[in-house]
């Protein structure tokens, strides 16, 4: 987005010069239902995304994707300790 920005000399406003630390107390999300839940979700909302691959370029896009996925596989088919220890001893 930064990128696009710069290209269409978007007026990005004034720069924020306080501590990220300390205001994020007051940092509220809108809605939550527009933000994934999981990385799942937001793989499927990546795929096939125009924004992300006319920012990224086709090519580094799919590359990106890819990557992702296959860590998401990772995450997603590893035992945790606590299965472990939970379901082992059954």
């Amino acid at each position: 987005m930064g990128l696009q920005g710069m290209r269409e000399k978007t007026d990005p406003g004034p720069p924020d010069e306080g501590s990220v630390y300390r205001s994020y107390d007051h940092t509220r999300i809108v809605n939550h239902d527009l933000l994934p839940r999981s990385m799942y979700e937001a793989l499927a909302e990546a795929d096939g995304s125009s924004f992300l691959s006319s920012i990224l370029g086709e090519r580094l896009y799919r590359g990106y994707l890819s990557l992702k996925i296959k860590e998401w596989e990772k995450f997603r088919t590893s035992v945790t300790t606590l299965e472990h220890s939970a379901y082992l001893s059954i």
